[in-house]
């Protein structure tokens, strides 16, 4: 008896010295240089898809494990990129980048696969969603399910869903509006809720566009019921407003619901063209509470870009945070190595004959200040076309 309780006491304090162990790991882990890839609707499309569990499970353990190997340790993944879902979701349809057409329903659950999956080789799991965006590339409704959300407003010809031909076709959501508002909330806490992820994300598809008639209608409601007085906002401080609105009901619903699951935005890296093309105020989220947990500026340029070059632009983000609890990661342009295509001519001998020194030289910039907490790379195919990147 003495023995047996000799024995069960051994275990259970190797059990506890185990559990003791992982918690101190994961706080570890938490305090670690971030190295995130994007998996994007496309590259989810065309790695992952498949009809059956079975298969969509080995090519997800095939594409983490490749991941892992090259020091990956973030994954986010698109479980939202056209008022759609890469989930079973009582809110949105699934996803035609998931099932092949949007609507038809797939018999497994492929986002709990990938997390699963992605926690089992100790990376963390960030869910990336499109808020406003229902189509891109054309302004038409032709695809759009019968269950989408967004079909209801269409067939009402409201104003809450919005075509706009400025910068490209498309389709969004009307940021104006509650209903939007409470639609995209509805869509996180509903994640949130269902899944073990540590972070919801934000990508730049805010206002699709600058033209004053996109909301024309929306903003002369506005100033009617506020009148010619000082405290009026101008167009784009409405805009900015609207999203700030959205932006904080977020980030509070998710802490209602997980306090530790983390909430944040991948602006463009031109500060700038986000308050003035985007209508966004990151520098009101970088110096404020209840907005976001993290920011990570797609910052794709090179250290010869007329416009943004790296170091400045890197440095100015830097300064946009002024409080604590806000972390800066920075978005990283693994796909312009290389490729002539995507470069504009000021940088192109950059990218195309030095391209993956200046991708570590950048690397390595942001791991010179103590504030930058990590890179995310952007895109997948492009960082594992690579043979060889250190992270050292």
């Amino acid at each position: 008896m003495k023995n047996w309780i000799t024995n069960c006491t051994v275990r259970f304090l190797g059990i506890a010295v185990a559990f003791f162990f992982c918690l101190e790991g994961s706080v570890l882990a938490a305090k670690q240089e971030v190295r995130a890839v994007w998996l994007s609707c496309y590259e989810i499309a065309e790695r992952l898809r498949a009809e059956d569990e079975a298969t969509f499970k080995d090519r997800a353990k095939e594409l983490l494990d490749e991941l892992a190997e090259r020091g990956i340790n973030r994954v986010v993944f698109h479980v939202r990129s056209h008022a759609d879902a890469f989930y079973p979701s009582k809110i949105f349809p699934w996803s035609k980048y998931i099932s092949g057409e949007q609507g038809k329903a797939l018999d497994y659950d492929p986002l709990k696969i990938m997390i699963r999956e992605t926690h089992a080789r100790g990376m963390t799991f960030e869910a990336w969603i499109n808020p406003y965006r229902i189509k891109l590339g054309s302004s038409s409704f032709d695809g759009l399910s019968a269950d989408n959300p967004a079909m209801p407003w269409i067939k009402q010809n409201s104003r809450k869903v919005r075509k706009y031909d400025d910068q490209g076709a498309g389709v969004v959501f009307n940021p104006a509006y509650p209903e939007v508002r409470t639609l995209v909330v509805a869509g996180v806490k509903e994640i949130v809720k269902k899944y073990n992820v540590d972070a919801v994300s934000f990508d730049d598809r805010f206002y699709p566009t600058a033209d004053p008639d996109f909301d024309a209608y929306e903003y002369a409601k506005y100033v009617k019921s506020v009148g010619e007085n000082s405290s009026r906002l101008s167009l784009a401080q409405w805009r900015r407003r609207n999203v700030d609105i959205l932006i904080k009901r977020v980030y509070k619903a998710i802490k209602n619901i997980k306090p530790d699951v983390l909430f944040g935005v991948s602006p463009s890296g031109n500060r700038q063209g986000n308050r003035d093309e985007i209508f966004i105020d990151t520098r009101k989220w970088c110096s404020s509470k209840g907005y976001v947990d993290f920011i990570c500026p797609q910052i794709y340029f090179g250290f010869t870009n007329d416009r943004c070059p790296f170091e400045k632009t890197l440095e100015e983000w830097i300064g946009e945070i002024k409080i604590d609890g806000v972390d800066l990661f920075v978005g990283l342009a693994a796909y312009k190595v290389g490729n002539e295509k995507n470069t504009g001519t000021a940088e192109r001998a950059e990218w195309v004959s030095g391209g993956i020194d200046t991708l570590k030289k950048q690397i390595k910039l942001i791991r010179s200040n103590p504030k930058c907490r990590g890179f995310y790379v952007f895109s997948l195919e492009s960082l594992l076309s690579f043979s060889e990147l250190s992270w050292n």
